[in-house]
């Protein structure tokens, strides 16, 4: 599989100064795949989460102790949406502050699950010249991924704080990122770069025994970075390059877009690639004209069973830009990340990989709209989260 090579410097250890001891490093990779014995098709995702290396270098500190199961239900989600989960915690606990290199991989959609790996920030190996992050088990490199994590159910009993499923999972791909965006979006806390919003994967994966295989064109592939002081909250995740325009009833193979939020300033960033024409927004509104809403809302629907649905629209240079993509809730499960600050404070994403709805894409001519794109979007990652913060709320 032929793959670039060229590494920017986004794809570096971006972790110094006080980020060591107050920060992350976040990298996300996620691909769909087909079973090899049945043709059934599943999106994975391998993940990288790097934590306060500095402050626990030689063992692995988790600050949170899990106190809702992984799986999805309809409290949970309710819960993502309110950030109204229970809250306890003792004064010996706030001031526990994680410190590890998390890796984390699994499967999204119905059934889905996640593996956690927790490891010591001294036992990472990090080789500029590609960029890679190697430890015992795994590799992350500009254009490679190998791993393989393994959790046991008496694991999960005994250290309910990894906050994960049990299970096994392999993964070994290769990638090209096909499409990059060359500088990131900086907020006061956090910075976020889509480095790959149509990457093409190839290799495999083994998922508890079962075996599916990653090709180029039907990967669908996404890849992206973050890294700062702190997760943002509330968190909005879409993307998708799984396109069909309705008005030429062709796929769109050039086409693909991102969009990431929220940052303190309360805006929604991304990309929106359209084959020859790219639309970019960010958190500068106010100044560059920009107009832009967003949101997601629990819908009931009577066919399927509950749906989330998320909602973007942006006005921008003459360009109008709607998008609705929705979500089955029985889809989709809740993901925990540890914020770098401690004080048993989680980010929840609920999150799923097969989002589907509509984009359109118009010009304004004066009060008149010119339609230029409306296209069907299938496949998409969709997320939603807030920090719950342990305390925050009465106990009984």
């Amino acid at each position: 599989m032929a793959t670039s090579k060229k590494i920017s410097s986004f794809e570096q250890y971006l972790l110094s100064g006080k980020l060591r001891s107050d920060g992350f490093q976040r990298c996300r990779y996620s691909f769909c795949a087909n079973s090899v014995a049945t043709g059934a098709e599943k999106r994975f995702f391998v993940e990288l989460y790097l934590v306060n290396p500095s402050v626990s270098p030689n063992v692995p500190v988790i600050a949170q102790r899990n106190r809702v199961s992984t799986t999805s239900s309809a409290a949970e989600i309710q819960g993502a949406l309110t950030s109204g989960f229970d809250s306890r915690y003792s004064e010996q606990e706030v001031l526990i502050r994680p410190s590890y290199l998390l890796v984390k991989a699994g499967v999204l959609g119905q059934g889905g699950k996640q593996m956690n790996d927790f490891i010591a920030p001294s036992q990472f190996v990090y080789a500029k010249q590609n960029a890679s992050i190697r430890t015992e088990q795994c590799e992350f490199s500009f254009d490679t991924l190998t791993g393989s994590i393994s959790v046991s159910e008496a694991q999960i009993r005994a250290c309910p704080e990894m906050l994960c499923n049990a299970g096994e999972i392999k993964w070994n791909v290769r990638f090209d990122k096909s499409s990059e965006i060359r500088s990131p979006y900086n907020d006061s806390l956090i910075s976020w770069i889509p480095l790959g919003t149509r990457a093409r994967f190839a290799g495999n994966v083994i998922l508890d025994g079962e075996e599916y295989e990653v090709t180029p064109e039907k990967s669908f592939g996404y890849i992206d970075k973050s890294w700062g002081k702190s997760l943002p909250n509330p968190y909005f995740h879409v993307s998708s390059s799984r396109l069909v325009s309705i008005i030429s009833g062709k796929p769109l193979r050039s086409s693909s877009f991102a969009l990431e939020g929220e940052f303190s300033t309360g805006k929604l960033c991304g990309v929106l690639s359209l084959e020859s024409r790219q639309f970019f927004f960010g958190k500068s509104g106010i100044l560059d004209g920009t107009k832009e809403t967003h949101g997601c809302a629990s819908v009931p629907s009577s066919d399927d069973g509950e749906k989330l649905h998320w909602t973007m629209s942006v006005v921008k240079g003459g360009i109008v830009i709607d998008l609705d993509v929705f979500c089955r809730a029985d889809e989709m499960f809740v993901r925990d990340y540890e914020v770098p600050q401690g004080k048993r404070t989680l980010l929840k994403v609920l999150g799923g990989g097969t989002g589907s709805g509509e984009v359109r894409v118009y010009k304004k001519h004066g009060k008149n709209l010119e339609l230029l794109e409306h296209a069907n979007i299938y496949d998409a990652l969709c997320e939603f989260g807030r920090i719950e913060e342990i305390g925050s709320g009465s106990s009984d």
